[in-house]
C-alpha cells in the first residue's frame, strides 16, 4: 500500500518563523501533524505475530528515550535526540520489515527521501530545524558514532523488553525476537542491560515448565 502523502500546508499563510531561524508556527503544526501518524502506526513486528492490540512506533521510540536517560552522561542529552528521531521515516513510509521483501538498499532510500520530505515540504525548508532532523537521522543510520551505537542496541533491548512483556501478557512464544537480537548487542553498556531481562525469562520459562532446567540458557553476548 503506498504511504499517504505529507499533511497539506494550511490554507492561511504562515506566520513569519523568529528571527533566531526557527521554523514558523505553521511548519510546526505541520510536523506535529506528521508525527501524529507515528501514534497509530502499529510495530508491524508484533502485528505479524498476532499481538492484539499491539504498540506504536511512537510507543516504542518513546521508550527508547526513556532508556538514553540511562545511559552514559556524556551522549545521554544527544542518544536522546537520536531515539526520538530515528525512526521519524516510518511516518511517510510504515514500518518496513523484512517480510515486505523491500531490500536493505530500499528501505533505506525509502527513508532517506521520506526524511528529505520531511526537511523540504513538511517544513519547508525553514530555519535549521529541518537539517538537525536529517542530520540526527543520518548518524543513527551510520551508527558510527558513540551515542548511535549505543542508541541502535538500545532499539534492539526496548524491542525485546516489549518481547518479554507480551510473552507474560499474551503467552505468545517470542524467541525469533530474542534470538534474531543474541549476540548482536555492541556496548558494553547495554550488553549489561540485557542481562537481568535475559534471566527474568529464564526464570518465567523455568516456572512455566515446571522449573528444573526446562528453560533454555540465555543467549550469549560473547563471541558473536
Amino acid at each position: 500500500m503506498a504511504p499517504p502523502p505529507p499533511p497539506a500546508a494550511d490554507a492561511a499563510p504562515a506566520a513569519a518563523g523568529g528571527g533566531s531561524g526557527e521554523p514558523s508556527p505553521t511548519s510546526v503544526f505541520q510536523l506535529m501533524l506528521l508525527v501524529g501518524r507515528l501514534k497509530t502506526t502499529k510495530r508491524a513486528g508484533w502485528v505479524l505475530s498476532g499481538i492484539p492490540a499491539p504498540e506504536s512506533v511512537s510507543d516504542h521510540m518513546y521508550r527508547m528515550a526513556m532508556a538514553a536517560f540511562a545511559l552514559p552522561p556524556a551522549v545521554s542529552a544527544h542518544a536522546i535526540k537520536l531515539a526520538l528521531v530515528h525512526d521519524l521515516a516510518e511516518a511517510l513510509v510504515g514500518d518496513i520489515t523484512p517480510h515486505d521483501g523491500v531490500s536493505g538498499d530500499e528501505k533505506e532510500r525509502r527513508e532517506r527521501a521520506a526524511m528529505a520530505t520531511v526537511r523540504d515540504e513538511v517544513l519547508q525548508g525553514e530555519g535549521a530545524l529541518g537539517k538537525h532532523l536529517v542530520d540526527l537521522w543520518e548518524e543513527y543510520e551510520a551508527g558510527e558514532t558513540e551515542a548511535a551505537r549505543l542508541v541502535k542496541d538500545v532499539d534492539k533491548y526496548e524491542m525485546i523488553v516489549q518481547a518479554y512483556e507480551y510473552e507474560g501478557s499474551t503467552g505468545t512464544d517470542l524467541s525469533p525476537f530474542f534470538d534474531s537480537t543474541a549476540g548482536k548487542f555492541r556496548t558494553p553498556t547495554v550488553q549489561a542491560w540485557v542481562k537481568p531481562l535475559y534471566a527474568a525469562r529464564a526464570a518465567r520459562r523455568a516456572a512455566a515448565a515446571g522449573g528444573g532446567d526446562a528453560a533454555p540458557p540465555p543467549p550469549s553476548e560473547a563471541g558473536k
